[in-house]
C-alpha cells in the first residue's frame, strides 16, 4: 500500500502562498488607511458632544446637566434632522460673537431676532426638558419621536420636593389618601 505523504511533510501550492499574503497585504493596506479617518470621526464626535453640552448647560442654566444624557440628546437630535450639526455650529458661532453670559438675555439679543438661530435653541431646550427629541403623533402608527429620558427630564426638577416623577406606582396602595405634609401645615 502506497503511504501517504504526512500534512507537515506537504508544501502549501504557491498559489495558496501567494493568496495568503494577498490578503494579509490587503488587509493592512485597508487597516492602515482607515485608521486616520476613524480617529478624525471620533475627534470630530467628541468636539461636537463638547459643543452641544456647552451649549446645553448655557441654554437650560443647569450647570449639572448628565454628561450621557447630553450625548443621547444629541444623537437623538442628529436622528430627527441629520442638518442638527450645522445648526449647532450657526448657533455656536453667533453665541460666540454676542458674547451672552445668560440665556434670558438671548431673546433680547440678534440672536432672539433669527428665527433659525432661536428654533435651534428651542429644540435643544425642549429636548432637555421634555426628555424626547421630535414630534410625538399620538394618533399615528409612526412617528420621528427619539426618546432620551424619562425621569432625567428637566421638567420634573421644579417639583421634585413635593411631588414624584409620575410612574405606574407613584406609592404604597392607597397613598393619595393622606395629603402631603406641606398641605397639612398650610
Amino acid at each position: 500500500m502506497p503511504e501517504h505523504p504526512k500534512p507537515s511533510d506537504k508544501k502549501p501550492s504557491p498559489r495558496r502562498e501567494f493568496l495568503k499574503i494577498a490578503g494579509l497585504s490587503a488587509g493592512s493596506a485597508v487597516a492602515a488607511g482607515t485608521a486616520p479617518l476613524l480617529a478624525e470621526d471620533k475627534n470630530e464626535n467628541d468636539r461636537l458632544q463638547d459643543q452641544f453640552f456647552q451649549i446645553s448647560t448655557f441654554l437650560t442654566g443647569h450647570h449639572d446637566l448628565d454628561r450621557a444624557l447630553s450625548n443621547r440628546a444629541l444623537t437623538a437630535l442628529i436622528a430627527v434632522d441629520a442638518h442638527f450639526p450645522e445648526k449647532l455650529q450657526n448657533l455656536q458661532q453667533a453665541l460666540a460673537v454676542e458674547k451672552l453670559t445668560d440665556s434670558s438675555l438671548l431673546r433680547t439679543s440678534p440672536i432672539g431676532q433669527d428665527d433659525a438661530l432661536m428654533a435651534t435653541s428651542k429644540t435643544i431646550v425642549s429636548a432637555w426638558y421634555l426628555g424626547y427629541a421630535g414630534e410625538p403623533a399620538s394618533h399615528a402608527m409612526e412617528d420621528n419621536a427619539r426618546f432620551i429620558t424619562y425621569s432625567g427630564a428637566l421638567m420634573y426638577r421644579p417639583t421634585m420636593d413635593a411631588t414624584v416623577i409620575p410612574s405606574y406606582a407613584r406609592g404604597a396602595p392607597s397613598y393619595w389618601v393622606n395629603p402631603p405634609a406641606t398641605i397639612k401645615q398650610d
